[in-house]
């Protein structure tokens, strides 16, 4: 047996039983079930001590491990994932035992704003989480195969049974998780984070433009004849630090000296070139369709066409091999340039991203040339932003009627349909400290943010950006880690114990590993799909009939 306090021994227990043969009464030592769990070799404090070094301080189990072996504790790689499974597992039990503790400390604030979202990798499931957007805890967890409402639907009745009806749920456009947020919760009100409607819609407006820009350069192959030229001048320029200097000093600087374009004409192509390359980084860090790298990339190529077009004629001197660059990377940038499906893309999508950045600002979020990126909140007066939307509306309207366009049309309607779910009024509520205001959030950023968080970490501990097997490996109360931080949910939790060893150790194992056990049996459940199909009547016979039949 080891833990941190002891470090290995061995525990010789004696178990006394009751004399009276009609009892059936054991008596062990209190003092070792408080270290370690019944048959367990590893104690509470191990335990604690893997679970938070791999979930919240995200090393990895080679450094874990390496950190127990210098307690004097060996242990296997195996063995710390299965500790840190029992964490998980732990967590979550003492989670469910003080769901009425936390459901009292929310009604202190005035109840609670139900956030819905979940994440997903490849063929992964989908990991969904339900967090309050007050006292931003995440309070329940589950993973479906796909989010549809047969699957949500129990799932909410679950959240409704141990915390209560929200004041309001807060989602993105996913139509399964509206049609079960409507069958549990009818008559409370469903808000659209601002961001994914923002999103969702921009999407429609501009991805049929962007697939074409996407294709067609990748047809061209500009991208990779402009790297593969900017590596064969690397050397000829990282060799002289001060050429970069003087070019900058001469273009935009305070130097007086004139440009010797016959000098510099190499130097000129390798910053045109990265310059050009730097487009498709060009952003705020919100991802399409806020960012529009492609187009960026279209027009910087557009740009530079230009520019060597004049480099030509002004250097005249230049060595050959750089005339016959400039020449070349002219031509294959002309010819893209002036594909006439790409040119039409390009002027259609800057024409269509006019009218959403419009929206954008009417709505005042994820605006363009703000540091916020994925984080951003947004303005919270929300009958300004109604307002603004509403004269969008009907500028839009306007320009519909003189020139009707379906896409322009299709953004407008879209507006319609989901104007009552955008618009969130203040809610005013009576708590035991008096009368509050809530101001629902406009975006479901904090699950975002928690999902990029648990992403991050994952990173950080694997070195992987796929989480596809993990989400399958993953413990479904796994995301309960990041309530951790947060003091009054770690004095709820641990309900008068000094620490999380302690209120561990007063769980039942049982309950823990009936947990474990089960967690196991749904990673290992066939698919609904596969479910579905094995159970079509006759299926064996069609199987053979198909398979046996050799005409």
């Amino acid at each position: 047996m080891a833990t941190l306090a002891i470090g290995l021994f061995t525990a010789h227990e004696t178990v006394r039983a009751c004399t009276n043969t009609l009892c059936t009464c054991s008596f062990t030592v209190r003092g070792l079930s408080a270290l370690i769990p019944l048959n367990g070799t590893y104690g509470y404090d191990v335990i604690v001590f893997v679970g938070t070094q791999l979930f919240v301080a995200c090393r990895s189990e080679k450094e874990v491990m390496a950190s127990l072996r210098e307690k004097a504790i060996p242990i296997s790689r195996s063995e710390i994932g299965v500790l840190a499974k029992k964490f998980i597992v732990y967590l979550s039990i003492a989670h469910q035992e003080c769901r009425k503790q936390l459901r009292a400390h929310m009604r202190q604030s005035g109840g609670y704003i139900l956030h819905l979202d979940s994440t997903c990798d490849a063929d992964s499931p989908h990991l969904m989480s339900v967090l309050d957007g007050i006292s931003e805890l995440v309070l329940d967890n589950i993973k479906i195969p796909s989010e549809n409402a047969e699957q949500i639907i129990p799932f909410l009745q679950q959240v409704k049974r141990g915390y209560g009806i929200p004041l309001a749920v807060v989602s993105d456009m996913a139509k399964g998780i509206l049609n079960a947020a409507a069958a549990v919760f009818p008559s409370i009100p469903h808000h659209i984070c601002h961001f994914h409607f923002l999103r969702d819609i921009g999407k429609d407006l501009l991805s049929e433009e962007n697939d074409v820009l996407r294709k067609r350069l990748r047809n061209h192959g500009i991208q990779s004849l402009l790297r593969r030229h900017a590596l064969s001048l690397k050397p000829l320029v990282e060799n002289d630090p001060g050429c970069v200097d003087a070019l900058r000093a001469r273009l935009i600087g305070n130097s007086s000296n004139a440009l010797c374009m016959e000098a510099t004409p190499a130097l000129i192509v390798y910053v045109l070139i990265h310059w050009a390359l730097e487009g498709k980084n060009e952003g705020d860090g919100y991802g399409f369709p806020f960012d529009r790298p492609y187009l960026s990339f279209y027009q910087r190529l557009c740009s530079i066409h230009a520019a060597l077009d004049g480099l030509r004629y002004k250097c005249e001197d230049a060595p050959k091999p750089h005339k016959r660059l400039i020449g070349i990377l002219w031509k294959h940038i002309g010819e893209a340039i002036n594909d006439p499906l790409l040119k039409r893309a390009a002027h259609r999508m800057q024409e269509k991203s006019v009218v959403f950045d419009r929206l954008r600002k009417a709505m005042r979020i994820a605006l363009p040339d703000e540091n916020h990126g994925l984080n951003d909140e947004g303005e919270k007066e929300m009958n300004t932003i109604r307002h603004r939307v509403s004269r969008f509306q009907q500028t839009l309207a306007d320009t519909l009627r003189s020139k009707p366009d379906p896409d322009y049309l299709a953004m407008h309607q879209q507006i319609q349909v989901y104007w009552e779910m955008l618009f969130a009024d203040p809610i005013v509520k009576k708590t035991p400290s008096g009368t509050v205001t809530i101001y629902p959030q406009r975006t479901n950023n904090l699950l975002e943010r928690f999902f990029r968080s648990l992403r991050r970490s994952h990173r950080k501990r694997n070195g992987t950006t796929t989480m596809t097997k993990a989400l399958k490996a993953i413990l479904t109360d796994t995301p309960l880690i990041s309530n951790l931080s947060d003091e009054t949910y770690r004095k709820i939790l641990l309900n008068g114990a000094p620490s999380l060893e302690v209120r561990f150790a007063q769980i039942d194992v049982q309950l823990v590993r009936e947990k474990l056990r089960k967690e196991e049996e749904e990673r290992r459940m066939l698919s609904p799909k596969v479910k579905q199909f094995i159970q079509t009547p006759e299926l064996m016979r069609k199987i053979l009939d198909n398979t046996c039949n050799r005409q």
